[in-house]
Formats: C-alpha cells, structure tokens, sequence
C-alpha cells in the first residue's frame, strides 16, 4: 500500500540536509567526544552556511546588474526609435 500523498509531499517539500563533511561518517564514537575536533566541525559548518549566503547575495546583485542593462538597453533603443521618427 503507496504512503499517503500528504506525507510524501511533505518528504520531497522538505530541503536536503548535506552532511557537513564526508569525513564525518568515517569517524569513530571518540572523535566525536574530542572538543577540538568538535570546533573545527563548528566552524566548518558556520563557514559553509556563510558563504551560502555570500553567493546568494553575490548571484541577486549579478541579477539586479542584468537587469538595469536591459532595461537601458531597451530605453535606449526607444529614445532613439521616437527620434528618428519611428
């Protein structure tokens, strides 16, 4: 019998959870006790999570930039269309 169609709409709705590094599943109970190794998978996380947003901030701006020069482009064309007399 299929799983009802509300959980799994549920299931694909919800984001992937990447594992924070490959390392992580090749490590034993006692590396996960150190407090050393628990900071560096701290900080490698934050700095992932970072610079996830730098790159969508970096990729909206490319965006914005794409569309200011089109849109120029395509006021220019106008104010040189109505000259003319077109």
């Amino acid at each position: 019998m299929p799983p009802p169609r509300h959980l799994l709409v549920r299931a694909l709705r919800r984001p992937p959870q990447p594992p924070a590094l490959p390392q992580a599943d090749l490590a034993d109970l006692e590396d996960f006790e150190d407090s050393d190794l628990q900071d560096r998978l701290e900080r490698a996380r934050r700095q992932t999570t970072g610079r996830m947003a730098l790159m969508t901030q970096i990729f909206g701006q490319a965006q914005d930039v794409v569309t200011i020069v089109s849109f120029s482009i395509g006021l220019l064309a106008y104010a040189i269309g109505s000259l003319n007399g077109g």
